[in-house]
């Protein structure tokens, strides 16, 4: 691959700009492509996404629709195209416009945009997220938006949008459980339902898992029946430190052993402990963490925190801090919803390649450990972070990709991932999917006979090979 490496701009502003109707927003873009505005980043955020992002992250947006944007260049040419483009919004219903270039004002001004997708999980604990995106002409891009709100009032649904407005781009993230029931269109054209809106049924193949977990080779999903979940009286979030991963895996194992309800639970390691400390400016421990969740009554979530410190601490727990206050439960969760972006900012200009694994929970200890102990014998860094409750865990790599052997490190590292994970009855993959880069990897994991199966189906359902052809299945 050769790739091109940009320069640093000299100055970098950020602005964001509030406007009356997405009619104005979409506008305001379209003229500052006309007059040859040269922004270098530009997102729309509706007024559905702007609450939510006002309401977790704690800012005071106004709650119209917002544009963000980005400037590049020398000091007085990002303040000339700042000027211009203000200029420019008044002209089509703009209300308050900001422009910094502190880099500390600029990851402020952009907070909405970074925590878009945690605000809208956190709208709804419990429910799934689905997201989906398509690409307008731009000057169709508010007829779009504004079409795409309708029906999501009529249907009763919650998808707050964000949109790349300078390619025309925008983003759905569905909050819904697609558990229940869908209807599929097939390769030709034929039209299947995979259940019903009752609350069980054993009636035929689960096909609804069978379509959805197919990642877009059989078909589209053309209509959902979604379930809704309550929201529950009272959620807590708790952080805890361990002196060691294998203390703070034996505490996930014992609480699901005991029953401990758990909503949420997730482990960061040491690396990215240190990640989330230097980019989101905290003072966590740098050991391993846990960070939980709880859902119930107000006595329930109370007890249920008081039952997992006593546990947390024979194996090791030390700090334990726990709150049903909204903006401290935003803060205790602060870094791992700043992950990926503490990572990113580790080695400014490498690549950041995600990957994860799933191991039955009694092996996390043991996969987590030899991973990072590959880590520091190919010299590479790829913080980890886990679902631990299922035993699934995420790496995110930094490679430089022009350095031919970083990058061979890096493909031993994943190789070795992949074998460690099957060696001890786990999977190449637990939530990013197979696509082309696991597809080495499924037959071992699975056998030829269960790839011949997956072929059958595909060939049933797909004659012509039209869905995400080359994904999943390896050559025969």
């Amino acid at each position: 691959m050769t790739i091109k490496l940009r320069g640093i701009p000299d100055t970098i502003a950020a602005a964001a700009c509030s406007f009356e109707t997405v009619e104005g927003a979409c506008q305001a873009v379209i003229l500052a492509i006309q007059t040859a505005i040269p922004v270098a980043r530009i997102e729309l955020l509706n007024v559905a996404q702007v609450r939510c992002c006002n309401a977790y992250s704690k800012l005071t947006l106004p709650e119209t629709p917002l544009l963000l944007l980005e400037f590049h260049g020398s000091e007085a040419e990002v303040a000339e195209q700042s000027k211009n483009f203000r200029e420019l919004a008044a002209d089509c219903g703009s209300g308050d416009f900001t422009w910094t270039t502190r880099p500390e004002d600029r990851s402020k001004l952009w907070q909405a945009r970074h925590d878009a997708y945690w605000s809208v999980r956190s709208l709804r604990p419990g429910a799934g997220v689905v997201a989906t995106d398509v690409c307008v002409p731009i000057s169709r891009l508010a007829d779009c938006v504004v079409e795409t709100e309708e029906d999501l009032k009529r249907l009763g649904l919650v998808a707050p949008i964000v949109g790349h407005v300078g390619d025309g781009n925008f983003h759905c993230s569905l909050l819904c459980d697609l558990e229940d029931a869908a209807e599929m269109a097939r390769g030709d054209g034929e039209i299947i339902t995979t259940g019903t809106r009752a609350k069980k049924s054993s009636a035929g193949y689960d096909l609804t898992h069978l379509f959805v977990g197919a990642e877009g080779t059989l078909g589209i999903i053309s209509e959902l029946t979604i379930k809704l979940r309550g929201i529950p009286d009272t959620i807590a979030a708790a952080a805890c430190s361990f002196e060691t991963v294998e203390g703070a895996c034996q505490a996930v194992i014992l609480a699901i052993q005991t029953a401990i309800p758990v909503a949420r639970i997730e482990l960061l390691n040491v690396a990215q402990v240190r990640c989330c400390n230097a980019y989101s400016k905290l003072t966590l421990p740098e050991t391993p963490l846990l960070l939980l969740e709880f859902h119930g009554s107000e006595a329930e979530v109370a007890e249920q925190s008081k039952n997992f410190r006593e546990l947390a601490a024979e194996c090791g727990g030390g700090d334990f801090t726990w709150t049903t206050r909204p903006e401290d439960r935003s803060k205790l969760w602060q870094a791992r919803h700043d992950a990926y972006w503490s990572v990113r900012a580790l080695r400014p200009g490498a690549g950041v390649v995600a990957t994860d694994v799933c191991v039955p929970i009694s092996r996390l200890a043991d996969c987590v450990v030899e991973t990072e102990q590959d880590l520091k014998r190919l010299g590479l860094v790829a913080p980890i972070v886990g679902h631990v409750g299922d035993g699934n865990f995420h790496c995110s790599l930094l490679c430089d990709l022009e350095d031919a052997a970083e990058m061979a490190r890096g493909d031993e590292f994943m190789h070795r991932l992949v074998e460690r994970a099957q060696s001890m009855d786990g999977t190449c993959t637990g939530e990013h999917g197979i696509g082309q880069g696991k597809q080495k990897y499924l037959k071992a994991e699975l056998g030829s006979e269960a790839l011949d199966a997956m072929r059958a189906i595909k060939r049933a359902l797909d004659p012509q090979n039209i869905f995400n052809p080359g994904k999943i299945l390896p050559q025969a």
